[in-house]
């Protein structure tokens, strides 16, 4: 049982701390997000504006997904095991490339 609770302490709650810092990140780029879809309405984007705004809609495409694992009982363990196996590129939003 105290392998356990080592293994959560040391292992899966940092995880989850870095994963909440992580899911703030990208609260933040969707203000941004929708700060340029309102631009839109107005004006036409720049080339650099359409890029952010193409990346970022992928980004919270591939949120979604995680954030229904997580409510799921016993979804941190799972995120845990998903982080660790799956490639990083495809699945991770950009503000997740760099949880270990």
């Amino acid at each position: 049982m105290k392998k356990i609770i080592l293994f959560f302490k040391t292992r899966v709650y940092p995880f989850l701390v870095k994963f909440y810092s992580c899911l703030g990140i990208e609260i933040k780029e969707s203000k941004e997000l929708i700060f340029l879809i309102r631009k839109s309405f107005s004006n036409q984007l720049g080339a650099d504006e359409q890029k952010k705004v193409t990346n970022q809609i992928l980004d919270i495409c591939k949120i979604i997904p995680l954030l229904l694992i997580f409510i799921i009982p016993c979804g941190g363990l799972i995120l845990a095991l998903i982080f660790r196996f799956l490639p990083k590129k495809i699945f991770y939003p950009s503000a997740f490339l760099d949880l270990k």
